[in-house]
């Protein structure tokens, strides 16, 4: 996107959306991820759940080969018998073999490593939203198998445009098969883009139910985007939904800015705020929009506002509703409230009971260790004046030491 100028004839939203053909068989994983982590590591951040696919010809080969018929179990059957376990196998492979690149790019366990080596990194497998039922219905079993399989795919996710005609025929179909999988592999998790929408974009009755779909029938348990939230039927009891069934919606400012259009007072960031519902900042493919964690954060706090306090709130968020295995660190997540085990622990000493409880819980661990990174930040000489954490070790409002 850098220097793009839209015009009457192409728009940001064509420019986002056609880059991923262009540069897609250039790409070389090991380096991409390795790539990636280093950046990751030079924002201090600690953990990333990346979008990927694998094995894609393979998937498409053998759903080329199934008829399609809206008996899912009976799909599933056919996939079954056309060998999507070998697949899924050739899949797990895949992934030792990028990790091994991406730790020998980085130097991992070397004398020198890199900084992207402190980075945890998961995967969500992705689904092509434009393709044929069949496929759609062949690369959503086939994330679903692998998330069962291997412990560092954490759950998937539908990509490509929303407004694209298939998309939009075919989205009620798409949530009806998240719905049957997950039916059958419970424990697998699912984040979608939906909502990522706007009037003008496409005829307003494809904007009264994306949302809502993806939480009620496709059972989300993120929201991508969720642009066109005011849009829906009873958007207030919506938003109501995803505040007490605490689904978080990562908000991607500058991306629907550029591809949509959508931004300041227009944007629907406030009412989510207002209603409590969860939220995470994302960048949403920084590298085609020329983004990046801090610039989103600066965004969001120059265009609504933001304190520290709910800075920090979006930060910790992040961890808390990523899909990391484990209980959480937080009680309470209005307050940032410490979990029994460690609330009375000193962040550099943990107590032996708290020390059990983050080895047995990673998404705790990670939250522990942000905790402990956040009060050295907030403690830095460097500032003019501390800040106040919101709660955390001690009380709300506590100031670092």
């Amino acid at each position: 996107m850098r220097g793009f100028v839209a015009d009457a004839g192409f728009t940001g939203h064509d420019q986002f959306f056609k880059t991923f053909s262009l540069f897609g068989n250039a790409v070389e994983p090991g380096v991409l991820v390795a790539e990636i982590a280093n950046r990751a590591a030079t924002e201090r951040l600690m953990y990333m759940e990346l979008m990927t696919s694998l094995e894609t010809q393979a998937i498409k080969q053998i759903a080329s080969k199934v008829t399609w018929s809206d008996d899912f179990g009976a799909m599933q059957d056919k996939l079954s018998n056309l060998g999507i376990a070998r697949i899924v196998d050739s899949a797990v492979s895949d992934l030792d073999l990028l990790d091994r690149e991406r730790t020998r790019i980085l130097k991992c366990g070397q004398n020198n490593p890199e900084p992207g080596c402190r980075v945890e990194l998961r995967y969500l497998m992705t689904t092509n939203r434009t393709a044929t039922p069949a496929e759609v219905f062949a690369q959503t079993v086939f994330g679903f198998m692998l998330a069962k399989k291997d412990s560092r795919v954490v759950g998937v996710n539908f990509v490509a445009p929303e407004d694209f005609p298939v998309a939009l025929a075919d989205y009620s179909l798409h949530m009806r098969i998240l719905n049957y999988l997950e039916s059958k592999m419970p424990d697998v998790r699912v984040a979608l883009h939906a909502g990522e929408l706007t009037l003008g974009l496409v005829p307003p009755e494809h904007l009264r139910s994306h949302i809502r779909e993806a939480v009620v029938t496709g059972g989300a348990r993120r929201i991508g985007h969720g642009v066109d939230v005011m849009y829906e039927d009873r958007p207030y009891e919506l938003l109501r939904t995803l505040a007490d069934r605490h689904i978080a919606v990562e908000i991607a400012l500058t991306s629907n800015r550029l591809i949509l259009g959508v931004a300041g007072r227009q944007h629907p960031f406030p009412f989510y705020r207002r209603f409590n519902v969860p939220l995470v900042i994302a960048t949403d493919d920084e590298g085609v929009s020329r983004t990046d964690m801090t610039n989103e954060l600066v965004t969001a706090v120059t265009s609504y506002g933001l304190t520290y306090s709910d800075v920090m709130s979006l930060e910790r968020n992040s961890l808390e509703y990523s899909f990391l295995p484990g209980r959480s660190l937080w009680e309470d997540t209005t307050k940032w409230r410490l979990a029994s085990p460690c609330r009375e622990s000193p962040k550099d000493r943990p107590s032996s009971a708290c020390t059990a409880f983050l080895q047995s819980n990673k998404k705790a661990e990670l939250e522990w260790r942000y905790e402990r990174a956040l009060e050295q930040f907030n403690s830095d000489g460097n500032w003019p004046s501390r800040p106040r954490i919101p709660g955390g070790h001690g009380s709300p409002g506590e100031l670092a030491p």
